[in-house]
């Protein structure tokens, strides 16, 4: 097996805005024409996908091996941990959005640093800081 995989070689065959419904079927088809448009069909053994429900169905579907992106599922199990963390949930996260919001309303806010205020000041006793971000 290691043999097989050691000549493998990972290339990107097309980036394009897929303008039609994104179904497991239409994007079977997609993949499968691509396939044979660059002459493919027997080479591609695995696809790289980020963990969509349609891409998923698709590749399940299909002959191929669905191999998760690493920078997704990364990106995933981060947003997990963050927003399992409660000072997260009820500080971090609506400071954000209040930060955005005035952003994203009004082009002139006077007071913006009473908003973007830490929620605490970790001092030398403080336990929940061990380090200071400058």
């Amino acid at each position: 097996m290691y043999a097989e995989l050691s000549n493998c070689v990972s290339d990107e065959l097309s980036t394009v805005q897929y303008e039609f419904s994104h179904t497991a079927d239409n994007i079977r088809h997609f993949i499968s024409d691509l396939l044979l448009q660059w002459d493919l069909t027997i080479k591609v053994v695995a696809v790289v996908w980020d963990g969509g429900t349609d891409i998923t169905k698709a590749l399940n579907d299909s002959a191929f091996v669905p191999v998760p992106c690493s920078a997704h599922l990364l990106q995933f199990v981060v947003r997990k941990a963050f927003l399992n963390n409660p000072f997260v949930q009820n500080q971090l996260v609506p400071k954000c959005r209040k930060i955005v919001s005035i952003f994203k309303h009004s082009t002139k806010y006077p007071n913006i640093e009473t908003v973007t205020k830490p929620a605490f000041s970790p001092t030398q006793n403080d336990s929940r800081c061990s380090h200071t971000v400058e």
